[in-house]
């Protein structure tokens, strides 16, 4: 080692210097000692042993930072879960608000349908109007239906589910509205066209109903009790009403009800056409 004051070279366990006197500071030589005997030991590892030691070091910091990520990831997850909890209830009626109204378009059109089956007074002018009008509006509502987003706060696979069966269940519509159509292009409601249409009426209802089950869990899932009931009452009245219906028995009823050939003659009269 080396004189701090005059720079002379002594001897490492010297305690004066031996040029100008000067006492040395025998922590400081022991210390400089230390590191280079620790620095030659720490090359004298093999290879083995120093990517043995890397990788301990490397896996300590790596259980580190997944303790530190999973303390932040539960304090974001308890914060998400708080706004959700907040925010779904909102979320899903203005989102059954908007379903419940599409529904009723389709229902709509479906009652225009009903009441001009049962007219014995319209020209085959409006009636290709009507039929037409409604078959559109059923194209774009099954749109609608099946491209639709979920809530963003509502990850519920039931809501897709139920938008596939609203999406099945209008298309049946505009496919009983084009079998009506064909009887009225052909002149006459052949057995393919009733037993397509007869088909196609009853999965109207069947996928009516399935949409209702899947709703009623989801109205259990995110509505307060006495709002669900009120609200399931309400709008299915509002779907089921009948009050803008004709008493006389319609042909999609007579259809429904298997009456074939009643169904067939009410069809090809519409618009004189028989």
């Amino acid at each position: 080692m080396f004189c701090h004051k005059c720079g002379a070279k002594i001897p490492d366990n010297a305690a004066f210097c031996s040029s100008c006197g000067e006492k040395l500071d025998n922590k400081q030589s022991d210390k400089s000692t230390k590191i280079k005997t620790e620095t030659k030991k720490d090359d004298s590892r093999s290879p083995l042993q120093k990517l043995v030691k890397g990788i301990k070091i490397l896996f300590a910091l790596g259980i580190c930072l997944l303790l530190l990520q999973s303390c932040f990831s539960s304090g974001g997850k308890s914060d998400t879960q708080k706004v959700s909890i907040e925010t779904q209830q909102k979320e899903y009626q203005e989102y059954m608000n908007e379903t419940y109204s599409m529904m009723k378009t389709v229902e709509t059109e479906w009652d225009k349908v009903s009441v001009l089956m049962t007219s014995n007074n319209v020209s085959m002018g409006q009636a290709y109007d009507v039929l037409h009008n409604a078959e559109s509006v059923m194209d774009k509502m099954q749109d609608k239906f099946s491209q639709r987003d979920k809530p963003k706060h509502i990850s519920d696979s039931e809501i897709s589910d139920m938008n596939d069966k609203l999406s099945s269940w209008v298309y049946c519509h505009e496919e009983a509205i084009k079998d009506i159509l064909k009887a009225m292009d052909n002149g006459r409601a052949t057995s393919d066209i009733n037993k397509s249409l007869k088909e196609n009426i009853i999965a109207i209802d069947r996928y009516k109903q399935q949409a209702w089950d899947i709703i009623q869990k989801l109205d259990k899932k995110y509505l307060p009790k006495e709002e669900m009931q009120t609200n399931q009452q309400t709008e299915k009245k509002s779907l089921e009403s009948n009050s803008d219906k004709p008493k006389e028995k319609s042909v999609l009823k007579m259809m429904n009800d298997g009456e074939l050939d009643k169904a067939a003659d009410k069809v090809l009269s519409v618009g004189g056409a028989k």
